[in-house]
Protein backbone atom coordinates (compact mmCIF):
# COMPACT_ATOMS: atom_id res chain seq x y z
CA UNK A 1 0.00 0.00 0.00
CA UNK A 2 1.33 3.12 -1.14
CA UNK A 3 0.31 6.78 -0.07
CA UNK A 4 1.16 8.39 -3.96
CA UNK A 5 2.22 6.25 -6.91
CA UNK A 6 3.04 9.25 -9.11
CA UNK A 7 5.73 9.81 -6.48
CA UNK A 8 8.97 8.34 -8.19
CA UNK A 9 9.75 6.76 -4.82
CA UNK A 10 6.82 4.64 -4.43
CA UNK A 11 7.73 3.14 -8.14
CA UNK A 12 10.98 2.67 -7.38
CA UNK A 13 10.84 1.03 -3.74
CA UNK A 14 7.85 -0.92 -5.26
CA UNK A 15 10.38 -2.60 -7.68
CA UNK A 16 12.58 -4.05 -4.89
CA UNK A 17 10.15 -5.68 -2.69
CA UNK A 18 8.23 -6.92 -5.78
CA UNK A 19 11.58 -8.61 -6.98
CA UNK A 20 12.30 -9.79 -3.34
CA UNK A 21 8.32 -11.14 -3.60
CA UNK A 22 9.00 -13.23 -6.47
CA UNK A 23 12.22 -14.40 -5.26
CA UNK A 24 10.39 -16.28 -2.59
CA UNK A 25 7.33 -17.30 -4.30
CA UNK A 26 5.02 -14.44 -3.57
CA UNK A 27 2.75 -12.01 -5.76
CA UNK A 28 2.65 -8.27 -4.68
CA UNK A 29 -0.77 -6.78 -5.10
CA UNK A 30 -0.57 -2.90 -4.77
CA UNK A 31 -3.34 -0.57 -3.57
CA UNK A 32 -2.60 3.36 -4.12
CA UNK A 33 -3.85 5.56 -1.26
CA UNK A 34 -3.55 8.94 -3.98
CA UNK A 35 -3.13 11.06 -0.82
CA UNK A 36 -6.22 10.54 0.14
CA UNK A 37 -6.32 10.12 4.50
CA UNK A 38 -9.26 8.53 4.75
CA UNK A 39 -8.41 5.23 2.56
CA UNK A 40 -6.02 3.37 4.76
CA UNK A 41 -8.19 1.27 6.99
CA UNK A 42 -10.51 0.66 3.46
CA UNK A 43 -7.36 0.15 1.72
CA UNK A 44 -6.10 -2.63 4.38
CA UNK A 45 -9.55 -4.42 4.74
CA UNK A 46 -9.77 -4.69 0.63
CA UNK A 47 -6.33 -6.27 0.55
CA UNK A 48 -7.42 -8.37 3.50
CA UNK A 49 -10.15 -9.90 1.74
CA UNK A 50 -7.85 -11.31 -1.32
CA UNK A 51 -5.98 -13.22 1.81
CA UNK A 52 -2.80 -11.30 2.09
CA UNK A 53 -0.18 -13.07 4.05
CA UNK A 54 0.79 -9.30 5.53
CA UNK A 55 1.18 -5.76 4.44
CA UNK A 56 4.30 -3.50 3.43
CA UNK A 57 2.50 -0.18 4.16
CA UNK A 58 3.65 3.49 2.92
CA UNK A 59 1.32 4.87 5.07
CA UNK A 60 -0.73 8.28 5.49
CA UNK A 61 -1.27 7.45 9.31
CA UNK A 62 -3.72 10.75 9.56
CA UNK A 63 -7.45 11.02 9.24
CA UNK A 64 -10.30 9.02 10.68
CA UNK A 65 -9.66 6.07 8.27
CA UNK A 66 -6.21 5.72 9.09
CA UNK A 67 -4.73 2.16 10.14
CA UNK A 68 -4.04 1.18 13.23
CA UNK A 69 -3.11 -2.74 14.80
CA UNK A 70 -6.22 -3.52 14.79
CA UNK A 71 -7.07 -2.92 11.34
CA UNK A 72 -4.41 -5.76 10.26
CA UNK A 73 -6.44 -8.89 10.61
CA UNK A 74 -4.04 -10.58 12.36
CA UNK A 75 -0.97 -10.24 9.54
CA UNK A 76 2.02 -9.16 9.76
CA UNK A 77 3.14 -5.43 8.67
CA UNK A 78 6.38 -3.52 7.45
CA UNK A 79 6.61 0.12 7.19
CA UNK A 80 8.39 1.97 4.49
CA UNK A 81 9.97 5.53 5.15
CA UNK A 82 6.57 6.38 6.90
CA UNK A 83 6.55 6.12 10.78
CA UNK A 84 3.23 5.05 12.04
CA UNK A 85 1.96 6.07 15.40
CA UNK A 86 -0.81 3.02 16.38
CA UNK A 87 1.56 0.35 14.22
CA UNK A 88 4.14 -1.33 16.31
CA UNK A 89 5.98 -2.49 13.09
CA UNK A 90 9.11 -3.10 11.42
CA UNK A 91 10.50 0.26 9.67
CA UNK A 92 12.68 0.83 7.40
CA UNK A 93 13.53 3.39 5.76
CA UNK A 94 16.50 6.54 4.47
CA UNK A 95 18.44 7.50 7.34
CA UNK A 96 16.98 11.13 6.77
CA UNK A 97 19.27 12.32 9.79
CA UNK A 98 22.75 11.15 8.08
CA UNK A 99 21.67 12.07 4.45
CA UNK A 100 20.46 15.82 5.46
CA UNK A 101 23.58 16.33 7.31
CA UNK A 102 26.18 15.10 4.57
CA UNK A 103 24.26 17.71 2.11
CA UNK A 104 24.32 20.50 4.03
CA UNK A 105 27.86 19.80 5.25
CA UNK A 106 28.83 19.21 1.53
CA UNK A 107 26.64 22.41 0.67
CA UNK A 108 29.18 24.72 3.43
CA UNK A 109 31.91 23.48 2.07
CA UNK A 110 31.73 24.43 -1.89
CA UNK A 111 30.80 27.84 -0.07
CA UNK A 112 27.03 28.27 0.09
CA UNK A 113 26.19 30.53 3.53
CA UNK A 114 22.75 30.41 3.28
CA UNK A 115 20.34 27.31 2.81
CA UNK A 116 16.63 27.21 1.98
CA UNK A 117 14.64 23.96 2.72
CA UNK A 118 11.81 23.56 0.77
CA UNK A 119 9.89 20.62 1.73
CA UNK A 120 5.73 19.38 1.12
CA UNK A 121 3.83 20.12 3.93
CA UNK A 122 4.69 18.19 6.93
CA UNK A 123 1.03 17.01 7.81
CA UNK A 124 2.47 14.38 10.45
CA UNK A 125 4.77 12.17 7.46
CA UNK A 126 7.70 11.36 9.48
CA UNK A 127 10.29 11.31 6.96
CA UNK A 128 9.67 14.92 5.94
CA UNK A 129 9.80 15.83 9.47
CA UNK A 130 12.58 14.23 10.57
CA UNK A 131 14.75 15.62 7.40
CA UNK A 132 12.77 19.14 9.03
CA UNK A 133 14.03 18.83 12.20
CA UNK A 134 17.71 17.77 11.10
CA UNK A 135 17.72 20.96 8.54
CA UNK A 136 16.49 22.64 11.47
CA UNK A 137 19.21 21.66 14.14
CA UNK A 138 22.40 22.32 11.34
CA UNK A 139 21.41 25.55 10.64
CA UNK A 140 20.92 26.39 14.70
CA UNK A 141 23.95 24.64 15.56
CA UNK A 142 26.60 26.90 17.19
CA UNK A 143 28.82 24.90 14.87
CA UNK A 144 26.89 25.94 11.90
CA UNK A 145 28.96 28.37 9.51
CA UNK A 146 25.02 28.68 7.23
CA UNK A 147 22.15 30.76 7.77
CA UNK A 148 18.84 28.24 7.05
CA UNK A 149 15.32 28.60 6.73
CA UNK A 150 12.19 26.48 5.67
CA UNK A 151 9.52 26.54 3.50
CA UNK A 152 6.68 24.19 3.43
CA UNK A 153 5.54 24.25 0.03
CA UNK A 154 1.73 22.80 -0.64
CA UNK A 155 0.95 21.49 -4.13
CA UNK A 156 -2.00 24.14 -4.93
CA UNK A 157 0.41 27.00 -3.87
CA UNK A 158 1.17 28.66 -7.37
CA UNK A 159 4.37 29.08 -9.51
CA UNK A 160 4.44 32.62 -8.31
CA UNK A 161 4.51 31.78 -4.31
CA UNK A 162 7.77 29.90 -5.23
CA UNK A 163 8.95 31.99 -7.85
CA UNK A 164 9.35 34.81 -5.04
CA UNK A 165 10.38 32.91 -2.06
CA UNK A 166 13.45 32.39 -4.02
CA UNK A 167 13.68 36.01 -5.73
CA UNK A 168 13.44 36.85 -1.56
CA UNK A 169 15.99 34.44 -0.99
CA UNK A 170 18.99 35.93 -2.73
CA UNK A 171 17.34 39.39 -2.64
CA UNK A 172 17.81 39.22 1.79
CA UNK A 173 21.42 37.54 1.41
CA UNK A 174 24.20 39.32 2.98
CA UNK A 175 26.49 40.52 0.94
CA UNK A 176 29.08 38.26 -0.19
CA UNK A 177 26.67 35.45 0.92
CA UNK A 178 25.94 32.47 -1.66
CA UNK A 179 22.46 30.98 -1.53
CA UNK A 180 20.97 27.43 -2.39
CA UNK A 181 18.22 25.07 -2.01
CA UNK A 182 17.84 21.72 -0.60
CA UNK A 183 14.35 20.01 -1.82
CA UNK A 184 12.84 17.49 0.20
CA UNK A 185 11.99 14.99 -2.81
CA UNK A 186 11.88 14.91 -6.58
CA UNK A 187 8.21 16.53 -6.18
CA UNK A 188 9.65 19.34 -5.07
CA UNK A 189 12.84 19.66 -7.01
CA UNK A 190 10.92 19.85 -10.01
CA UNK A 191 8.93 22.91 -9.02
CA UNK A 192 12.28 24.73 -7.89
CA UNK A 193 13.63 23.35 -11.37
CA UNK A 194 10.86 24.91 -13.09
CA UNK A 195 11.08 28.03 -11.26
CA UNK A 196 14.92 28.35 -11.89
CA UNK A 197 14.09 28.42 -15.85
CA UNK A 198 11.00 30.62 -15.70
CA UNK A 199 13.60 33.03 -14.16
CA UNK A 200 16.09 32.70 -16.45
CA UNK A 201 18.91 31.38 -14.24
CA UNK A 202 21.23 29.26 -13.58
CA UNK A 203 22.25 26.36 -11.08
CA UNK A 204 25.41 26.45 -9.70
CA UNK A 205 25.43 30.24 -10.61
CA UNK A 206 22.74 32.36 -8.85
CA UNK A 207 21.59 29.85 -7.00
CA UNK A 208 23.07 26.05 -5.53
CA UNK A 209 21.19 23.09 -5.12
CA UNK A 210 20.74 19.39 -3.70
CA UNK A 211 17.49 17.47 -3.51
CA UNK A 212 16.55 14.54 -1.49
CA UNK A 213 15.84 11.51 -4.50
CA UNK A 214 17.95 11.39 -7.67
CA UNK A 215 15.55 11.47 -10.42
CA UNK A 216 16.74 9.63 -14.23
CA UNK A 217 16.20 13.36 -15.77
CA UNK A 218 18.28 15.08 -12.80
CA UNK A 219 21.79 14.53 -14.84
CA UNK A 220 19.70 16.53 -17.92
CA UNK A 221 18.82 19.86 -16.45
CA UNK A 222 21.83 22.19 -17.05
CA UNK A 223 24.40 22.04 -15.00
CA UNK A 224 23.34 18.80 -13.48
CA UNK A 225 21.07 18.43 -10.28
CA UNK A 226 23.47 17.26 -7.27
CA UNK A 227 21.16 14.95 -5.79
CA UNK A 228 20.95 12.06 -2.27
CA UNK A 229 19.94 9.00 -4.04
CA UNK A 230 17.94 6.97 -1.83
CA UNK A 231 19.03 3.20 -1.53
CA UNK A 232 15.65 2.32 -3.08
CA UNK A 233 15.91 -1.14 -3.92
CA UNK A 234 17.51 -2.28 -1.11
CA UNK A 235 14.85 -0.46 1.32
CA UNK A 236 12.03 -2.53 -1.26
CA UNK A 237 13.69 -5.83 -0.99
CA UNK A 238 14.64 -5.33 3.03
CA UNK A 239 11.27 -4.57 3.57
CA UNK A 240 9.70 -7.87 1.94
CA UNK A 241 12.78 -9.39 3.75
CA UNK A 242 11.40 -8.38 7.32
CA UNK A 243 7.62 -9.33 6.31
CA UNK A 244 9.12 -12.81 4.73
CA UNK A 245 10.33 -12.98 7.82
CA UNK A 246 7.36 -12.29 10.06
CA UNK A 247 5.23 -14.39 7.84
CA UNK A 248 7.91 -17.35 8.53
CA UNK A 249 7.01 -16.98 11.99
CA UNK A 250 9.65 -14.65 13.76
CA UNK A 251 8.82 -13.31 16.51
CA UNK A 252 10.23 -10.44 18.90
CA UNK A 253 10.12 -6.57 18.91
CA UNK A 254 9.78 -4.15 16.15
CA UNK A 255 12.97 -3.54 14.23
CA UNK A 256 14.21 -0.59 12.68
CA UNK A 257 16.74 -0.47 9.30
CA UNK A 258 18.13 2.78 8.19
CA UNK A 259 20.00 2.69 5.19
CA UNK A 260 22.54 5.60 3.98
CA UNK A 261 21.94 7.72 0.90
CA UNK A 262 24.26 8.40 -1.84
CA UNK A 263 25.20 11.83 -2.31
CA UNK A 264 25.62 11.92 -5.94
CA UNK A 265 27.37 15.78 -7.04
CA UNK A 266 26.73 17.41 -10.04
CA UNK A 267 27.11 21.03 -11.44
CA UNK A 268 24.60 22.57 -9.25
CA UNK A 269 26.37 22.34 -6.00
CA UNK A 270 29.81 23.18 -7.45
CA UNK A 271 29.63 27.02 -7.93
CA UNK A 272 29.61 29.04 -10.78
CA UNK A 273 33.03 27.99 -12.61
CA UNK A 274 31.89 24.01 -12.26
CA UNK A 275 28.86 24.95 -12.96
CA UNK A 276 29.54 26.87 -16.74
Amino acid sequence: MVADITNPYSVAVLRGAEKACQDAGYLVMLFNLGNDRERERAAIDALASYQVDGFILNTLGQGEGHADVNTLHGKPAVLVDRRHAGLAADFVSLDNQGAMREACAHLQQQGWQRLLYITQPLLGVSSRIERTEAFRALVSSKRSAVRGTVLELAAEQGDEVLDQELTDLLRQARPGERCAVVAGNSVVTLRVAAAVSRMGWTFGQQLGFVGFDDPEWASLIRPGLSAVAQPTDAIGQRAAQCLLERIGGLQGPARESLLPGLLVVRGSSLGSEAAV
